[in-house]
């Protein structure tokens, strides 16, 4: 599934690979939606049946917005859950002084500035019907990707850019995005972030 959505991110729209990937994208799609309909009928204790059996003013939730749901979560923090992890263990690698400081619970804080600290990016493509001027160069119909950097809501309040400084309160950061366009899967990936960090770092040479 990872391999999945980070080749969404870089595959460019109206080649025989970006519609192989949608048809992918789409079967995954259609077993969530099988998942769901299952776990409707014998739940279980995972997150999905608790998303199919869920009632909003006493009805069940169609099964299109549970899949719908459970795709935002599911694909929403594939991509920043990969980097926050891969960021976190390179850091405790290079910096093992701060393993003792997230044993035995990883901090919240520590979540949040592992964040602000790594390098998000969103990655926005898009075919362009006519020409695309930058400066003193032009292209006729060409594909157009534009990175935003996310890494954190304000430079000005970040105290040390690129460094990691474990505290009660953490670096503000947009990875997840903020206010009411927060990602519903930020939870998921600091529950996933603690979860793995949790489990590999007493394994970990101290």
């Amino acid at each position: 599934m990872a391999e999945l959505m980070h080749r969404h991110g870089y595959v460019s729209p109206g080649t025989p690979e970006r519609t192989q990937l949608m048809l992918e994208m789409d079967q995954l799609r259609e077993r969530i939606w099988r998942e769901a309909e299952h776990r409707r009928a014998e739940p279980g204790k995972d997150f999905l049946s608790f998303l199919a059996n869920l009632q909003i003013d006493g009805e069940l939730m169609p099964l299109q917005e549970v899949t719908d749901n459970a795709w935002l979560i599911i694909s929403g923090g594939v991509d920043t859950t990969t980097a926050l992890l891969s960021h976190t263990f390179v850091h405790l690698t290079e910096h093992p002084e701060y393993r003792r400081r997230l044993l035995p619970e990883p901090e919240s804080s520590a979540f949040d500035e592992y964040l602000a600290s790594s390098i998000q990016f969103r990655d926005l493509v898009a075919r362009s019907p006519g020409s695309v001027s930058w400066e003193d160069s032009s292209w006729q119909r060409t594909t157009v990707s534009g990175c935003c950097g996310l890494r954190q809501s304000r430079p000005t309040a970040i105290r040390h850019p690129g460094r990691v400084s474990h505290r009660s309160v953490a670096e503000p950061a947009l990875a997840f995005g903020i206010g009411i366009h927060r990602c519903i899967g930020a939870n998921i990936a600091q529950v996933t972030w603690r979860t793995v960090v949790r489990s590999v770092l007493p394994a970990c040479p101290m």
